[in-house]
């Protein structure tokens, strides 16, 4: 095993962590922060997967990307049907004034997901690396690429700050 494996792998790990630690925890809900990082992120693997020159894009990549994108969305629309909510405590509040701008808008409620969603994480990283794996083994080249894992979490992420927000919606005493 190489340094940059090891790299990698404490990479991956911290990464799972991170996800769990989040998914677990109590976040202010606001649908434009939400947003925010999963827009950067589809941008950033966009630009990422058009700039690889030495990648063609052939129909099998289109494919790999289609269903991975199916299987991101739907996990994260599931994502975002197991969140929790609760009204966003003093505490919480003061913390989240704290590091903000006085004119920002106040959120009301805080969100999680939890240890189902932290799984659902899981899945959809061993989802990623099977596709991964089948789609360098049919040569689908670009389908590997990092462009197409930042597009898979940004859509990820989407898909479940749209579910919270529209069922914060629903829920007036938290979205009041």
């Amino acid at each position: 095993m190489t340094l940059q494996t090891v790299g990698y792998v404490l990479l991956a790990v911290a990464a799972i962590a991170f996800l769990v630690y989040r998914q677990t925890t109590w976040q202010p809900v606001q649908l434009g922060r939400m947003l925010r990082l999963p827009l950067i992120l589809a941008a950033i693997g966009v630009y990422s997967l058009l700039s690889e020159k030495h990648i063609a894009i052939h129909p099998i990549d289109v494919a790999a990307l289609a269903a991975e994108l199916v299987v991101s969305l739907a996990l994260g629309a599931v994502m975002g049907m197991l969140s929790v909510f609760r009204p966003i405590t003093d505490a919480a509040l003061e913390r989240w004034r704290a590091r903000r701008r006085p004119s920002d808008a106040s959120p009301r409620a805080e969100v999680r997901t939890g240890w189902l969603g932290a799984a659902l994480w899981i899945v959809l990283i061993a989802i990623r690396v099977g596709m991964d794996v089948g789609a360098e083994a049919l040569g689908a080249h670009a389908a590997a690429s990092t462009g197409v894992i930042l597009i898979v979490v940004a859509a990820n992420r989407v898909a479940r700050a749209l579910v919270v927000a529209q069922r914060l919606d629903r829920h007036p005493p938290l979205a009041a």
